[in-house]
């Protein structure tokens, strides 16, 4: 598994990458994704709301966006699947891990476990794939999140 997490959000909030790796790592084989490759863009609001306008036509700043890879290569021998990329907005998890109280380790743990269900075809367009995307969201929160609030 290739998971490439970078810091350009130029803010002063920090976070433990290692620990989101292992996260990540720990879900991607639960799904059943042991070759995947990931790449992972932690920004600022600024940065995801150019993003925001330019791939969805909405003009604000958001918690996080996913992109699907363009092309799934054919998986060779030891090849892993290129999955996408996300990007989250510190600043937004910041603020909502107030809302909601959690630590900002969390609120990124989380939205990162959303991202990769989106990446993997869930989504919640409708009440029921809201709630079956809601619910192993939550699962994998409960089985793999190691450190509470």
């Amino acid at each position: 598994m290739k998971i490439t997490i970078q810091n350009i959000s130029k803010t002063d909030l920090k976070i433990d990458t290692n620990k989101l790796k292992k996260h990540l790592n720990d879900i991607l084989a639960e799904l059943g994704e042991k070759k995947a490759s990931l790449n992972i863009v932690l920004v600022n609001n600024e940065y995801i709301k150019e993003l925001n306008l330019r791939y969805r036509k909405i003009n604000r700043a958001t918690d996080i966006l996913a992109f699907t890879a363009d092309q799934e290569k054919e998986l060779k021998e030891g090849n892993e699947k290129e999955m996408g990329d996300i990007a989250i907005s510190l600043e937004m998890a910041k603020l909502q891990s107030k809302i909601f109280k959690n630590s900002l380790e969390k609120e990124v743990t989380l939205l990162l476990t959303h991202g990769v269900l989106h990446l993997l075809g869930y989504d919640h367009h409708n009440k029921k794939d809201e709630e079956k995307m809601n619910s192993l969201q939550k699962e994998l929160m409960e089985k793999y999140y190691k450190h509470k609030n």
